[in-house]
């Protein structure tokens, strides 16, 4: 009977450390759901910054017209070059202005890259909890087979045929 009762335990046990895996397991999914999100949100920014950069050159391009467009009025009258060579200004202070933009959507998109190399890592981190909670459940399956076999033994000795 103490091994019988022993060997209920030992399968109480089981189910516990099986309960204690699958919820890891769910945890682990969890997570991998979150990364994928964080991954889905880099992309929609790095999506946004080639936006921005696209956007910060048809600005240049658009000054660069705009500096045409003003060397073509200081010829055509003297009596504009004034006007002119404050219209070059702000278009190269917009040029500036681009550029800066660009230099931070490079960033940005530098940074969105190094967030999903890190959600990738923790995917894979999670597939490896995983893989460790099923080894612990088929372990688990393997110690209540045996406990089941020492009970039926215990069986057949204290009711031999």
């Amino acid at each position: 009977n103490q091994a019988i009762n022993q060997s209920y335990k030992s399968i109480d046990q089981s189910y516990k450390l099986i309960d204690q895996s699958y919820k890891s397991i769910n945890q682990s999914y969890k997570s991998i759901n979150q990364s994928y999100k964080s991954i889905n949100q880099s992309y929609k920014s790095i999506n946004q910054s080639y936006k921005s950069i696209e956007q910060s050159y048809k600005s240049i391009n658009q000054s660069y017209k705009l500096i045409d467009q003003s060397y073509k009025s200081i010829n055509q009258s003297y009596k504009s070059i004034n006007q002119s060579y404050k219209s070059i200004d702000q278009s190269y202070k917009s040029i500036d202005q681009s550029y800066k933009s660009i230099d931070q959507s490079y960033k940005s998109i530098d940074q969105s890259y190094k967030s999903i190399d890190q959600s990738y890592k923790s995917i894979n981190q999670s597939y490896k909890s995983i893989d460790q909670s099923y080894k612990s459940i088929n372990q688990s399956y393997k110690s209540i087979n045996q406990s089941y076999k020492s009970i039926n033994q215990s069986y057949k000795l204290m009711h031999p045929i």
